[in-house]
């Protein structure tokens, strides 16, 4: 078993660090490999940690600590909705995920409808499917990986995890008009969770990204 755990954290890492420079998702639907109807709504929070194979990969950030003044003035919709689906699959060699959110409320963006779903890199899925979905675009030794019963790799870029099933969040998004979809703006800086209190709390690279912002300092920077 230790000998597949190495070969997938390999598999990941070369497949996560491939990306290049981004700061958001553009799903290519020509070269999307399905993760199939098991790979769906997984709950990462609902798993146990040594469960959970994790890869970060790096990416060249355009941005560091951006205001939220600044978020709202690049992002064409904002909203503050729960999380309801995960749809993550394999995009060539990249994970990517559809996110799907229940809308509770829109605060910028000429949108409507009870739903909206975002684009993003990273994502989860079980160790098996991975295997199965991986082997489709490049060649892996097939009986040195065993994948472990009930595992799951998770990827992501700059140690941001896949999001929370059924947790509520306010995302910032950017349209993408080549793709026609909708990806967080500046990446993980777009998605703050709702951590109670009325609070919400964005992923930050360090101590000096600040990073925890009341609901309606959101909303009174909103251009």
């Amino acid at each position: 078993m230790k000998k597949s755990l190495v070969i997938l954290g390999l598999v990941s890492l070369i497949a996560l660090v491939s990306c290049g420079n981004k700061t958001g998702s553009e799903e290519n639907v020509t070269n999307k490999v399905d993760s199939g109807k098991d790979n769906f709504s997984i709950d990462i929070s609902e798993i146990d940690e040594d469960k959970i194979q994790f890869s970060s990969g790096n990416m060249d950030m355009n941005v560091y600590n951006p205001s939220i003044e600044e978020l709202s003035e690049h992002s064409d919709v904002i909203f503050k909705g729960k999380l309801t689906d995960i749809d993550s699959y394999l995009d060539d060699w990249e994970m990517k995920s559809n996110y799907t959110f229940e809308i509770d409320e829109y605060y910028k963006g000429d949108v409507e409808g009870a739903e909206f779903t975002i684009n993003t890199l990273g994502g989860i899925m079980k160790e098996k499917d991975y295997k199965e979905l991986i082997s489709k675009v490049m060649d892996i030794d097939e009986e040195e990986w065993e994948p472990g019963e009930d595992m799951y790799v998770a990827c992501g870029y700059q140690g941001f995890p896949p999001l929370d099933l059924n947790s509520e969040y306010v995302i910032y998004a950017a349209y993408n008009k080549d793709k026609d979809n909708y990806y967080p703006t500046y990446y993980f800086y777009g998605i703050y969770k709702n951590i109670g209190n009325n609070e919400f709390e964005r992923f930050g690279l360090d101590e000096t990204d600040t990073h925890i912002k009341k609901l309606e300092e959101l909303k009174e920077s909103i251009k």
